[in-house]
This record gives C-alpha cells, sequence and structure tokens, in this order.
C-alpha cells in the first residue's frame, strides 16, 4: 500500500480540479438568470423539504 496517509497530504491542488471548479460558474452565464430562476422555481415547487419553508 506504501506510506501514504490522508492526514499527510503534500500534493497541491492539479489545475485541472481548479478549472473544473469553475466550470459551473461560466457555463451558467450562458443560459442566463431566466434559466436560473426557472430551475430554483421547480426546486420551490417540488423539492419541499422540512428545511425550506412551504408555500
Amino acid at each position: 500500500m506504501g506510506t501514504w496517509s490522508p492526514l499527510a497530504r503534500q500534493y497541491r491542488p492539479r489545475p485541472l480540479y481548479r478549472r473544473a471548479v469553475h466550470l459551473p460558474d461560466t457555463a451558467y452565464k450562458g443560459f442566463g438568470t431566466s434559466y436560473l430562476k426557472t430551475l430554483q422555481s421547480y426546486i420551490d415547487t417540488h423539492f419541499t423539504t422540512a428545511e425550506r419553508s412551504p408555500r
């Protein structure tokens, strides 16, 4: 297995990972705010949980 330990990570964040993290931020800008509002309204109506106040 080697001497690798989850508590002793020494590697730096990979550029690919950083790009993947910021990808949704630029991708959603193409849809515009109308897409996000439609998605939010759909979530509010269909996925109402105990944490969220029901409409």
